[in-house]
């Protein structure tokens, strides 16, 4: 396997980098990349930016907003936020499992209690500090993920404004109390030395260092997909009718734009995987009618959340 390890702290740009390496210069392994981030608070694809983000206070202390292409929550990063990436050809749907598994193996090995929980979460005393994502584009599975190590937790907090019904399911007031820094378990170590550890512990590595074109493209990248108000805003629905839920595979949020008995448009934010956009295109100019919608949803394109559900959430 193939190591990149980061020097840069912009997280568009490292987000622009795991787009680079797995969809133009294929290196010909498996990659993971170990990188950090200044202070910034990464928002899932298809999440709504007002809801999931206290914008106020990340103006106010000057804290970056990012959308990333994968689904899922929102999440804060630090420089006591350890980022890792794995890059390899996808198998034929998102599957959290096998990284999941791979990293709890890592950690073990290094004395921390880490425990899957969830769909994507890894958890130690009961408390989490790691979130993963993941997509799949062009035959390649993109799997990122964070290790809170020593970040700033009331900044977390404070940034980030999930909803109360998300909190209300896992039976706890705030993010503060369900989150933890692994440097509780190991406190001689800093955050630059875990690094290192962790490394060691994902077995036999070749070091890749990125060459000028590769940096040159790289950036270029995340100006076109990852930087401005243009990729920030995008995702944002606007429409007439609103229907939420929370399932299994996530909270789901649908904008439904209705004219004369007709779907002009539908879209979709949440904290779930899958691809919301080619159902969207399904849907945009049917008649809003059950017969209508069953028709134009065969399955559910939400791991997690069936079709059923799906149903229900846009019925009339």
């Amino acid at each position: 396997m193939i190591l990149i390890r980061s020097e840069c702290f912009d997280l568009a740009w490292n987000l622009a980098l795991e787009y680079y390496f797995s969809l133009e210069k294929k290196l010909g392994d498996r990659v993971f990349v170990l990188w950090r981030a200044d202070p910034t608070v990464i928002i899932g694809k298809y999440q709504n930016l007002r809801a999931e983000v206290n914008l106020a206070y990340t103006a106010a202390n000057r804290i970056a907003v990012v959308r990333r292409l994968s689904g899922g929550g929102a999440v804060y990063a630090d420089r006591g936020n350890i980022m890792y990436t794995f890059l390899e050809p996808a198998g034929e749907e998102i599957s959290f499992a096998p990284y999941l598994s791979r990293m709890c193996e890592a950690l073990h090995s290094l004395g921390y209690p880490a425990e899957i929980s969830g769909r994507n979460d890894l958890i130690a005393g009961g408390r989490k500090f790691s979130g993963n994502s993941q997509y799949i584009r062009d035959g390649m599975c993109i799997h990122h993920g964070t290790l809170l190590y020593d970040s700033d937790l009331t900044v977390l907090e404070q940034a980030t404004t999930p909803s109360p019904e998300k909190l209300a399911t896992k039976g706890i007031r705030s993010v503060r109390e369900r989150v933890c820094n692994l440097r509780e378990f190991t406190p001689e170590r800093t955050a630059e030395q875990f690094i290192d550890a962790l490394a060691a512990a994902m077995g036999e590595l070749t070091l890749y260092h990125p060459t000028p074109e590769d940096l040159a493209r790289i950036d270029a990248i995340a100006c076109e997909h990852f930087r401005g108000e243009k990729n920030l805003e995008g995702r944002d629905p606007a429409s007439l009718l609103t229907r939420s839920a929370r399932f299994s595979g996530g909270e789901i949020t649908a904008e439904l734009d209705l004219m004369g008995g007709m779907l002009r448009a539908v879209s979709f934010s949440g904290d779930f995987f899958g691809d919301a956009d080619a159902l969207s295109a399904r849907l945009a100019g049917i008649p809003y009618t059950a017969e209508a919608l069953r028709e134009a949803i065969p399955t559910s394109p939400f791991p997690g959340i069936s079709r059923e559900e799906l149903l229900e959430l846009l019925a009339p």
